[in-house]
């Protein structure tokens, strides 16, 4: 038993440095000869699935992923990718339902809040998107495109003083694609 999980701990490092190197194919095949050891082993079920996400293998990565949760239902970053890989697939209620219980495991995620605006905007939940993106702008460290959603959010509301105003901080803080939805819209 001791032997099996070392074996699989070396199959896990390897295919973690194989991961950080960029060779996904070579570390998915380690990635699951740890699991064929260990097949509980979660975080060898998380990485092989972000190997199979930057193949854009979304569909390969949600079973890792839940079989990850299965393995530990606190286990917030899965919930997260696994979110992510439903909004790469167009599943927005799933993506939505990952996202929520990824912000109730962390709620000061700021990520997290912008991720789920982008899936409530998707849904055309335009009051919600521009709520979530309230959040994820309340704190230093946001993404400076959180203007540019949060002023198409508010576009699709009719406000369209605060998304003109939302393009506008955008674009102060550096945003090309707030520039761009200003010009198309507002000149």
């Amino acid at each position: 038993m001791k032997k099996d999980v070392q074996k699989a701990g070396r199959c896990f490092e390897e295919a973690e440095r194989l991961l950080m190197e960029g060779v996904y194919l070579k570390a998915i095949r380690q990635f699951t000869k740890a699991i064929s050891i260990n097949p509980r082993f979660a975080e060898a079920l998380y990485n092989r699935a972000l190997a199979y996400y930057f193949l854009k293998d979304f569909k390969s990565a949600i079973p890792d992923l839940t079989a990850a949760i299965e393995s530990n239902p606190l286990y917030k970053d899965a919930y997260m990718q696994r979110g992510i890989c439903y909004f790469s697939l167009s599943g927005y209620s799933d993506a939505l339902a990952d996202f929520n219980k990824a912000i109730e495991l962390d709620p000061a995620s700021l990520t997290l809040f912008e991720l789920r605006g982008v899936v409530k905007f998707h849904l055309r939940d335009y009051a919600g998107a521009v709520s979530d993106y309230d959040v994820a702008l309340s704190k230093p460290g946001y993404s400076t495109d959180l203007y540019y959603f949060r002023g198409n959010a508010n576009y699709e509301l009719g406000r369209l003083d605060e998304a003109r105003a939302d393009y506008l901080r955008g674009i102060e803080v550096g945003s090309r694609l707030a520039q761009q939805a200003f010009e198309d819209l507002f000149t």
